[in-house]
């Protein structure tokens, strides 16, 4: 739900190219095809090539995307752009792991500890890039959510089941590759269903098609409401809290941000 699903397609490959070399030899065949096959999705998909290195890369893409994305001239909000410059980050590391190995254990070690101290802080790593919030930064937006906390709830109400179920059935799917592609495909078809069950009961209820009308309309636009003050929420309790555990001079805090500078 308001989330942004990318899917790539690349050329298709034609089986027919391969039937001469299947009648001398079926086995060397579909090893080729297969090889092909692997080089062409590699294309589509970022593909981290190194095992020993893989959490390591996959942080660095996570975390810092943001600046991968400034410093290689993408747009962050598109999302093809997006893809092109982590992307294009994997593939600038996979060749620097057989150039300069050593350099990049050494940055690992330091991922690995910085990663630690942010899960431990339950912190993520946009926070340290914002201002550290005052007091007067903080009532401001208390008094919004308090004031807005009505629409809120009344979105979270009538849209909670269908965001919930999605999510509750993807996080059953083992591979994490699949599962923002269940959770897109399932909400899809929930969401309409849902806000058309809820507006036939609305319906039975007022006996009036102008009031059941409102109600429809106003169900996906208070959902959307109610997940963006969700997110919005989130992030000011994130933000609030490392204001609070900066002013507290906290010296783990401080080797936290020194590790996120130097990353």
């Amino acid at each position: 739900f308001r989330q942004r699903l990318t899917v790539n397609f690349g050329d298709p490959i034609s089986l027919s190219d391969y039937y001469a070399l299947y009648r001398e030899n079926p086995n060397k065949a579909i090893i080729t095809l297969v090889r092909d096959l692997g080089e062409r999705l590699k294309k589509q998909m970022i593909h981290i090539e190194d095992a020993d290195h893989y959490n390591a890369i996959d942080h660095l893409r996570i975390l810092f995307e943001d600046r991968i994305a400034s410093r290689l001239r993408k747009n962050i909000r598109k999302p093809w752009e997006r893809f092109q410059s982590q992307q294009e980050f994997v593939n600038i590391l996979n060749e620097f792991i057989h150039r300069d190995k050593e350099t990049l254990e050494h940055i690992e070690s330091e991922v690995e500890e910085y990663v630690a101290k942010m899960e431990k802080f339950q912190l993520r790593s946009w926070v340290l890039n914002k201002r550290k919030m005052t007091v007067a930064g903080f009532l401001w937006r208390v008094t919004v959510f308090v004031l807005l906390f009505p629409l809120f709830l009344y979105g979270l109400i009538n849209n909670w089941f269908p965001y919930w179920l999605p999510v509750r059935i993807a996080g059953k799917v083992k591979d994490k590759v699949f599962r923002s592609s269940f959770k897109f495909v399932i909400a899809m078809l929930l969401f309409p269903l849902f806000h058309i069950i809820q507006t036939l009961i609305m319906l039975l209820i007022t006996h009036s098609w102008q009031i059941s009308l409102i109600y429809l309309i106003s169900l996906p636009l208070s959902g959307i409401f109610a997940f963006q003050y969700y997110i919005s929420f989130k992030k000011f309790r994130a933000r609030w809290k490392y204001s609070r555990l900066a002013k507290q001079k906290n010296p783990e805090i401080r080797k936290l941000e020194k590790l996120h500078k130097k990353l």
